[in-house]
């Protein structure tokens, strides 16, 4: 029943209530004065149907809308899609667009334009870009990249450095649902400080990262990936560079989410140090780990 109600009145639809029953008032008037025979509940039920009707026709559409907006699953936005999409990287433009923003967000420390072309040709499903729906700018990014098991030894032994990764080290799309391993080389909004409770954006893209790894890498249960996270530093408390993966980790951690991750060697990136975590997940964990940051770090309340 709480998911029957939450659907028909999702939290966005005031505007759409109201203009429901304005019309549904407008028609009981308009036969009310239009029927001069039959008795008054006769029209006021006409005008509750009126009212019932046009607003569900209207929800419906605009639950449409929000299915047709998503284009990596069809669960349903937690906020009013109004502002921002995400969009899986389909094309070399939206991956320029891609290396673009990350330079934005993380400066020199991401691969050259050339070598990221070159990984996307090799596998093209593992990335997915926020964009502006106003300015048409893209503000935001998440990408995970399937690797080979050699990949992965050599980047926790640190005799592979995270710069040097080339098209070679990445699987082709059609292993990303075989893939044991999976790195995920970035993930950052423009603009953002914080991910409890924090901007629209941050949600946006974690979300959509979630339902990324979820429908195109950890699709059963059959076996355990290993998802690594090396992603490069960020400013911490005075002044001072925290690696981005212990940084979101102990985000996580103060919000009660222990997503089990065991931490590896420091290891060179981009000139700095950087420690490896890897994560051990197969899907009914990982949507665990889903369903409990959706919930407790980003205060979503309805998840289908």
């Amino acid at each position: 029943m709480a998911r029957v109600i939450s659907w028909i009145f999702p939290a966005n639809s005031l505007v759409v209530a109201i203009a429901a029953a304005l019309l549904g008032i407008i028609g009981g008037e308009l036969l009310a004065v239009g029927v001069t025979r039959g008795p008054w509940i006769l029209y006021s039920a006409i005008s509750a149907g009126i009212v019932l009707v046009v607003f569900l026709l209207l929800n419906l559409y605009a639950q449409f809308r929000v299915n047709t907006l998503d284009q990596l699953s069809s669960a349903k936005y937690f906020f009013a899609p109004r502002t921002y999409r995400c969009e899986r990287v389909d094309t070399i433009e939206q991956q320029m667009e891609l290396t673009k923003v990350a330079s934005e967000i993380f400066k020199r420390d991401v691969p050259d334009a050339d070598i990221t072309e070159e990984i996307w040709k090799a596998n093209p499903c593992k990335s997915i870009i926020l964009r502006n729906l106003h300015t048409k700018e893209v503000e935001g990014y998440a990408a995970c990249w399937p690797i080979r098991k050699e990949t992965a030894a050599a980047i926790a032994d640190g005799s592979l450095a995270e710069q040097f990764l080339t098209a070679e080290h990445i699987l082709p799309a059609k292993e990303n649902k075989t893939a044991k391993f999976v790195l995920i080389p970035g993930l950052g909004v423009t603009d953002a400080d914080s991910i409890r409770r924090g901007p629209v954006k941050s949600r946006a893209v974690i979300f959509q990262f979630f339902e990324l790894l979820l429908t195109e890498f950890v699709v059963n249960d059959d076996f355990e990936r290993t998802i690594i996270f090396l992603t490069h530093s960020v400013s911490g408390p005075n002044n001072r560079e925290r690696p981005a993966s212990q940084n979101l980790i102990k985000r996580l951690k103060e919000a009660g989410i222990d997503v089990g991750a065991k931490p590896g060697k420091m290891v060179g990136s981009y000139l700095k140090q950087d420690r490896v975590w890897t994560i051990a997940v197969d899907r009914t964990r990982l949507t665990s780990i889903y369903v409990k940051v959706m919930k407790e770090t980003l205060g979503v309340s309805f998840i289908t």
